[in-house]
């Protein structure tokens, strides 16, 4: 586990992402629903659309109140959050531990 979350440490320095941890702690938030990706296009011409990932498959939503809802549990998720700095801090703290944890057991990094 320690070298997964090393990884989302140098993804998250990447200037194009953002990562952003929801603690146990919050409880019910509007991620629980389900992962989801909104999908945005340059051209005006090519409305935002939803990506749904359910167990029996995917499906994508283009109307634009189901965008408009997506978009509003999304931006309420990224409330939820902690900001990314902290987000990063939590993440390396978790690595650091996972590491120690993986020596002890004598494992290494698996």
């Amino acid at each position: 586990m320690a070298a997964q979350l090393r990884r989302l440490l140098e993804l998250a320095a990447l200037p194009h992402v953002t990562i952003q941890v929801v603690p146990f702690g919050t409880g019910a938030h509007p991620g629980m629903e389900g992962p989801f990706l909104i999908l945005s296009f340059p051209e005006p011409a090519d409305p935002d659309v939803v990506y749904v990932d359910a167990t029996m498959g995917g499906a994508y939503l283009e109307l634009p109140a189901d965008v408009r809802r997506y978009s509003l549990m999304f931006d309420h998720l990224r409330a939820a959050a902690l900001k990314p700095d902290d987000s990063v801090d939590l993440i390396a703290r978790h690595a650091e531990a996972a590491a120690r944890a993986d020596e002890e057991k004598g494992s290494g990094d698996r």
